[in-house]
């Protein structure tokens, strides 16, 4: 049986039922107790009363041998009197009688009238052959018993006491026996009986109407509960109103009413913030992707930085290779202006010294006119390599200027990136910083560049000059040994140019020396700012990667979203 409404009645059923059954088996068993025991009390009177008007004697005289004697008779009909008095059915006396393969237990007189006819009471010495456990008792104990409500086809309904019969030295000689007639008893007991299981049988239906009556009253708003929650399983959580009640069903359906709508509250908020949630993602989503697509171009950025960065290096390694090698001549032009300074002065002395050593003057004013053409050569070279040092100092201010453009670009890209860009910020910064000490140490060597430019054409043009009038003299020489006043003063002349070109050449290699200092540092910084540049780099390729994974998080958080939306959609709210 599934349905409780049935077992609830089928179990009430069987209580009812077993209640009534033991309660009337209880009250029938009384009943016959109460029955027998009232009978048998009066038969048991009766048959002492009926002892007493026995003479033990007599009575012991009467045997089945001897027949019906007189005193038989008059017994007889003591005890029929007797019986008939107390309306007994019958009032008789017994006697054990002892054989070899037992006892026996036969009638001695049966108060009976003497005209009943023989076949409607026991003669003397007829064997009882029915003798029940009472009186068997009575006669094996001596002591008075009474039976209980019995029913057999000799006899009928009968209650029974035996009272034993002793002789004056206290031996058993016999019992006599009363019974009631009980039918009119047990035919009311029967009635009894019967109006009982009658009883028991419209108590049980009336239990079983109730108990289906009630059992309805109990199942029916559990049924109405057991379907909201099948409701429930199903999804649906719309708002039920419960069921009224002030037991504790309705107290449980006011529990569930309320747990539904707590329920219901929750599955709301959760499917806001799961659209939330996925609102949140697929923004993050697309900031992760603009972070992605902005971490890429800084990516390019950095790798063309960090390119030009490479070049600077280069350009730098080649600006001091070639501030080194203007160094090494501007000493050379040193060491020969220092040399013709020294020639100037020798030519002086041997003007001084008197016209004998004209030819040897005009021998070393040819040794001058060579040395100041190779010297003009050498300045010549000088110009030419700072010019070169000219350009590269501008390649120089290109590329600081392009640096600084592109750490304006790096810190705009660090501002956009936001908390992931501070370090690149600051990184972008320091190259600013750099790339402006670039730019000012640029501008430092081309301002000595500049310089030594000037005093190279100024060498230039005293040279141009000197060899004028090396020639001049020369040829003054060739023609008149007279003009040698005249060459010694141009070549004191000469010789304060040369002294003139040695200092100014002295200051060239001493700002040569401060520009390969400023090229070395220049040097060391473009390294540092490329090995910057490639840390940057690396950094922002690891950066892309974490981005790169915060992209696929988002994407699997969307998918989740999804997935509790999938299921928050199965209820009905």
């Amino acid at each position: 049986m599934k349905s409780l409404r049935l077992r609830i009645t089928f179990v009430f059923s069987i209580i009812v039922l077993l209640s009534g059954t033991f309660l009337s088996y209880r009250v029938y068993t009384s009943s016959v107790n109460l029955i027998s025991l009232s009978l048998g009390e009066q038969a048991k009177s009766i048959a002492e009363s009926a002892l007493r008007q026995i003479e033990i004697e007599k009575y012991q005289e009467i045997t089945p041998e001897k027949g019906e004697t007189e005193y038989y008779k008059e017994l007889r009909q003591k005890l029929n009197q007797i019986r008939e008095a107390n309306n007994l059915k019958y009032l008789y006396t017994m006697q054990e009688r002892r054989k070899d393969n037992g006892s026996e237990y036969i009638f001695i007189v049966d108060g009976m009238p003497l005209e009943t006819k023989e076949g409607d009471f026991s003669p003397i010495g007829t064997v009882e052959e029915n003798v029940d456990s009472m009186q068997l008792a009575a006669f094996s104990e001596g002591v008075t018993k009474i039976g209980a409500l019995t029913e057999d086809d000799p006899y009928g309904a009968l209650v029974s006491a035996y009272v034993p019969i002793k002789n004056a030295s206290g031996a058993q000689i016999g019992i006599i026996g009363a019974d009631f007639d009980a039918s009119s008893v047990y035919d009311l007991m029967k009635e009894n009986k019967r109006n009982t299981i009658l009883m028991i049988a419209v108590i049980l239906l009336i239990s079983v109407i109730i108990t289906y009556i009630f059992s309805r009253m109990i199942v029916s708003p559990v049924l109405r509960l057991t379907r909201e929650v099948q409701k429930v399983q199903e999804g649906e959580l719309r708002q039920w109103d419960g069921v009224v009640r002030k037991d504790e069903i309705g107290r449980l359906s006011e529990a569930f009413r309320k747990m539904v709508a707590v329920l219901r509250e929750m599955i709301l908020e959760v499917q806001s913030s799961v659209q939330d949630l996925r609102q949140s993602a697929r923004v993050h989503a697309e900031s992760t992707e603009a972070s992605n697509v902005m971490s890429q171009r800084i990516t390019a950025y950095l790798g063309q930085a960090a390119e030009a960065a490479e070049n600077q290096v280069k350009c730098s390694e080649e600006t001091v290779r070639t501030i080194g090698e203007v160094e090494t001549e501007i000493q050379r032009v040193a060491a020969s202006l220092s040399i013709a300074a020294d020639a100037a002065n020798e030519v002086t002395v041997a003007a001084r010294n008197g016209n004998e050593f004209v030819q040897q003057a005009v021998h070393q004013m040819s040794s001058i006119q060579a040395s100041g053409l190779e010297m003009a050569k050498d300045i010549q070279h000088l110009a030419d390599q700072s010019s070169r040092v000219s350009q590269i100092t501008l390649a120089i201010r290109e590329i600081s200027a392009q640096t600084h453009l592109l750490s304006l670009n790096a810190a705009i890209e660090a501002a956009r990136a936001g908390e992931h860009g501070q370090g690149f910020a600051v990184v972008a910064d320091q190259i600013r910083k750099l790339a402006a000490q670039s730019e000012e140490s640029a501008v430092r060597i081309s301002e000595l560049i500049e310089s030594i430019l000037g005093s190279t054409d100024r060498v230039v043009r005293g040279v141009e000059a000197e060899t004028k009038e090396i020639d001049l003299g020369r040829a003054i020489v060739e023609k008149a040994g007279g003009a040698f006043a005249q060459i010694v003063n141009e070549v004191q002349k000469v010789a304060g140019q040369v002294q003139e070109v040695s200092a100014v050449s002295q200051q060239i290699a001493a700002g040569a020396e401060q520009v390969l200092a400023s090229a070395d540092e220049t040097d060391r910084l473009t390294r540092l700012t490329s090995e910057q540049f490639q840390g940057i780099s690396k950094a922002s390729e690891e950066q892309l990667a974490a981005l790169q994974q915060i992209s696929s998080s988002m994407e699997q958080l969307n998918r989740m979203s999804e997935r509790l939306e999938h299921l928050i959609s199965k209820f009905s709210l």
